[in-house]
């Protein structure tokens, strides 16, 4: 806490102080914090930065204690480890990517993905359509709207200069894309009857599996790319050229419909 005096300027109330009843993780306390009314925690980049640095140290260290456990029975001391991995010895690389394959956007991480992906290619077979959902971010008035109910203190300096809260509160703003993202997904790709049963997509057929990854471009908004599913679908190469050339009439245009 002390850390950050601005946030806890007596050194109390942070994750690690004493409390009668304690959180079960510490991701509930900083998920408590960064949601909470006091949007101090959330806009200050630092603190932010320091709770992610956090998490993917306490990724590392637990895959490291396992990794040590296990190279205990294999190295008389520390030395012997140490010049294992020097020498790229293939048991304790094999142990290094499990631990880092847990740390979002490392190596060993996409590598998982991709293999993940895979597996689902192998399993359904050509996907149907690969969607790319972007952010409008200036457009969207409702983000503005939101944005600003969580910080009214920047209502103000929004009117007199002109700029967008978001790049002021980035966390609240990418909990809103995500809000955006699932919306989409549950009313036009994944819609459910009264009884809870998948209904057809936005694109005429059920959706039986959609893939997405979240990525950002150099500006900073994010967007999604997808790769989507859909039951009964004609596949290029396999089926008759005119029932997928129907498909993409249907579906794919290069004007706005409305």
């Amino acid at each position: 806490g002390l850390a950050f005096p601005n946030l806890f300027p007596e050194g109390t109330t942070c994750e690690d102080s004493f409390r009668l009843r304690k959180f079960h993780r510490q991701s509930t306390y900083h998920i408590a914090r960064l949601s909470h009314k006091d949007n101090r925690f959330r806009r200050m980049l630092e603190y932010v930065f320091h709770l992610a640095t956090n998490g993917i140290q306490k990724q590392l260290d637990q895959g490291m204690f396992l990794m040590h456990s296990v190279g205990q029975s294999r190295y008389k001391n520390v030395g012997e480890l140490r010049k294992a991995i020097e020498n790229k010895n293939e048991d304790i690389i094999m142990d290094l990517n499990r631990v880092s394959s847990k740390v979002k956007g490392s190596p060993s991480w996409f590598d998982g993905k991709c293999r993940q992906l895979q597996s689902i290619d192998l399993e359904k077979g050509p996907c149907t359509f690969f969607l790319t959902l972007s952010c409008n971010e200036y457009a969207w008035n409702d983000v503005q709207a939101y944005l600003l109910e969580k910080n009214p203190d920047l209502i103000e300096k929004v009117k007199q200069q002109g700029i967008h809260v978001l790049f002021s509160d980035t966390v609240s703003f990418m909990r809103y894309w995500e809000w955006r993202v699932d919306a989409f997904i549950e009313a036009a790709l994944m819609p459910k009857d009264k009884k809870g049963q998948i209904k057809e997509s936005i694109f005429g057929r059920k959706c039986s599996y959609y893939y997405g990854r979240i990525e950002f471009q150099e500006r900073g908004p994010p967007h999604v790319h997808m790769k989507i599913w859909l039951e009964n679908a004609p596949i290029y190469g396999i089926d008759p050229i005119e029932d997928v050339k129907a498909l993409i009439e249907e579906n794919i245009t290069c004007r706005l419909p409305n």
